[in-house]
């Protein structure tokens, strides 16, 4: 990734830029700010579901769960308009959840805001290696 590139990004001052450059205790840093560090999560059986390096996160093959989400909640996130930019080169067609923004209360986790997932087998239509995205204002 250019220096130009990366400087663009800073200079439109989002909340969170995650490089993924490095990962340090299970955390991604946030490149613009000490808050909103990115934190993986995957099963004891595999904690190495989740790969950081050379500004990639990476996410093999695996029949476990596994996530990285922000650090904390942001607050008043929802509220008024937002964006959410990523890059993403699916290496297999399967069913996956990309970006999501959910609720902070773990009871309500399952009622996505905004939802990017690779959808598969499902039983709408979609062309192989679509893109599937899901909005709900308000929530």
């Amino acid at each position: 990734m250019s220096n130009a590139y990366v400087q663009a990004v800073v200079a439109s001052r989002p909340d969170i830029y995650w490089r993924f450059e490095e990962l340090a205790e299970g955390r991604v840093p946030n490149q613009v700010g000490p808050r909103w560090s990115g934190k993986t999560f995957s099963a004891p059986e595999q904690p190495s579901a989740i790969v950081i390096h050379d500004g990639f996160a990476r996410f093999p093959a695996t029949n476990f769960p596994r996530r990285l989400e922000a650090e904390q909640a942001i607050p008043g996130f929802n509220r008024e308009s937002f964006r959410i930019e990523f890059w993403v080169s699916p290496d297999r067609i399967h069913w996956a959840t990309l970006a999501a923004v959910v609720p902070e209360e773990p009871a309500k986790r399952n009622l996505h805001l905004s939802l990017v997932e690779l959808p598969y087998k499902s039983s709408i239509v979609y062309t192989p290696g679509s893109f599937r995205f899901l909005h709900r204002h308000p929530p």
